[in-house]
């Protein structure tokens, strides 16, 4: 019910409420792993790279190298995201 009232709210900017929920968790606490993040989300890490993905796609946020092991991918929000 208030999921559904927040996709409503934010329908006019293209996302969905755990995009922005995605978005303010990287924006707060700079780049993370899709494992890091998706723990910090209590989420699926799948389920977490398929609502990533249209956000991608939009160029709003990117995957970079990870810091501290270069086979792992950071997510991070690109400064005009």
């Amino acid at each position: 019910m208030f999921t559904q009232f927040y996709d409503q709210v934010l329908a006019p900017s293209g996302l969905r409420t755990t995009q922005y929920s995605i978005l303010h968790r990287v924006q707060t606490q700079g780049p993370l792993t899709v494992n890091a993040l998706a723990d910090q989300l209590v989420m699926d890490p799948s389920t977490l790279t398929h609502n990533l993905r249209p956000l991608l796609m939009d160029g709003i946020v990117v995957l970079e190298v990870g810091r501290t092991d270069r086979r792992q991918r950071a997510i991070a929000i690109i400064p005009e995201g």
